[in-house]
């Protein structure tokens, strides 16, 4: 059975970030619990997860998706690659590599 915790909203960019360290927060954690005015739902994060970003611009919109998902219990095989996020056009030097390191 399928349940989901939905929000869509237009919020100022510090509203928004603020979510978002919450999540990385609560993934820290190891346990997210989100509730909104019509579901509660408690997600217990595995110690290996798949991480999809996409950036895209298109006329006058831009975005970015997000999404982190996992399977419980189950070992999968890790992607090696280098991925770069920096509020400039100067990536920066931090391999996947290293993050996993710091984060030990």
């Amino acid at each position: 059975m399928k349940s989901e915790a939905k929000m869509k909203a237009n919020l100022d960019l510090p509203k928004a970030i603020g979510y978002l360290e919450d999540v990385v927060k609560s993934l820290k954690a190891g346990r997210v619990c989100i509730t909104n005015c019509e579901k509660s739902l408690t997600l217990t994060p595995e110690a290996m997860v798949r991480l999809e970003l996409e950036a895209s611009q298109k006329d006058d919109r831009e975005s970015i998706s997000l999404r982190i998902a996992w399977r419980k219990q189950e070992e999968e095989e890790t992607t090696q690659g280098d991925l770069h996020i920096s509020p400039d056009d100067t990536p920066t030097n931090t391999s996947l590599e290293e993050v996993r390191s710091k984060s030990a």
